[in-house]
């Protein structure tokens, strides 16, 4: 695959039935590989004896579609026993970071279907425009799969009290409800995701952050088959629940936690991110600023700004790095339309 590929529907076909391993532009990588051979999900699948449970549950939305002029996709059904199947999730592999191939494949369509789409201010046309978010990608899947366990089951955490506690959080980050669009069984496209509002794709890093953490809790699944399998077997996934999960309910909140707001500060804070946020940081490094300040009596705000930006990095995968304020925009604009949006919320509680 050349990097002058024109991105049509002949390169999405391809890529959504290639099951190569080949590392596509590995030249341009930074690292030469992230994740070892021996530890590639193809690898471990030949390896390791991976009980049908496990291995279904691994493909449970890895449909075919086929790109037309006419129709943006055609799905195949859902099979049941899906050990005949030879293009996986994770077959695509570009600047040595894997790429959950639905997902992926949904995004490049957008760039076809959705035109123009922006990269650097520059219109997408062919593969070799989109280097730069492949590269930051493989910055945030190295981060992903290498710090999974520290970031997201915390084996150092004292109510641990055996190996098993720490796996059964790996089961359970697998299995749980997605927090996001953006996490592993989402098909997403760059419009409805990274983008900001003029057409620029973003968010390349949490991309690859994400699918980085997913990666690597595979990775574990399938070399401890024998500890996994009875708690795969016991899912119940009804059809119901299939279509509940493929539909992909969005709710991008984690529980209330006392120690960071009041419980009307965090369902506030709920509310902006879902309505006043629009994929810029400064949106939320604002929205605290509005909740330290706004009616601190009603809407008690805990969080310092270093506890915040950790929260907002652990549960949303976004990092701040900037925490100032604008002051004259924020009082002249940000504030009112923040306090707009407060109000709002609370008409919406009458």
């Amino acid at each position: 695959m050349k990097n002058d590929f024109k991105i049509d529907i002949d390169l999405l076909n391809f890529l959504n039935e290639a099951y190569s391993g080949v590392n596509y532009f590995k030249d341009w990588a930074e690292t030469p590989e992230i994740v070892p051979i021996d530890f590639e999900h193809k690898k471990l699948l030949q390896t390791y004896t991976v009980s049908p449970e496990i291995y279904n549950y691994y493909n449970r939305i890895n449909l075919f579609e086929r790109f037309t002029k006419e129709q943006k996709y055609i799905s195949t059904p859902v099979l049941k026993d899906r050990r005949n199947l030879k293009v996986t999730p994770y077959n695509l592999k570009i600047c040595s970071a894997y790429y959950y191939r639905p997902d992926f494949i949904f995004k490049l369509g957008s760039i076809f279907y959705d035109k123009p789409i922006y990269n650097d201010n520059k219109q997408i046309e062919t593969l070799l425009d989109l280097k730069s978010y492949f590269l930051e990608y493989a910055k945030g899947f190295n981060k992903g799969y290498s710090d999974f366990e520290k970031d997201k089951i915390n084996f150092l955490d004292p109510t641990f009290t055996d190996k098993a506690d720490r796996l059964k959080k790996v089961f359970e980050f697998i299995t749980a409800r997605p927090t996001s669009k953006k996490h592993y069984w989402g098909k997403l496209t760059f419009s409805q995701y990274n983008f900001t509002t003029d057409k620029q794709i973003s968010k390349a890093f949490e991309d690859g952050l994400q699918q980085g953490y997913y990666y690597k809790a595979w990775t574990i699944v399938f070399t401890l088959n024998d500890f996994f399998a009875p708690l795969f077997a016991g899912l119940n996934l009804t059809a119901n629940r299939r279509n509940e999960i493929e539909a992909v309910e969005v709710n991008n909140h984690p529980p209330h936690d006392p120690n960071l707001w009041s419980l009307e500060c965090y369902n506030l804070f709920k509310y902006l991110f879902d309505n006043f946020y629009k994929n810029k940081k400064r949106q939320l490094t604002n929205i605290w600023f509005f909740l330290n300040e706004h009616d601190p009596m009603k809407y008690t705000l805990k969080a310092t700004k270093d506890s915040y930006k950790d929260f907002i990095f652990k549960y949303h995968s976004i990092e701040i790095k900037n925490f100032d304020k604008q002051h004259s925009n924020y009082t002249d604009k940000v504030y009112p339309t923040l306090n707009d949006h407060r109000q709002n919320f609370e008409n919406s509680l009458k």
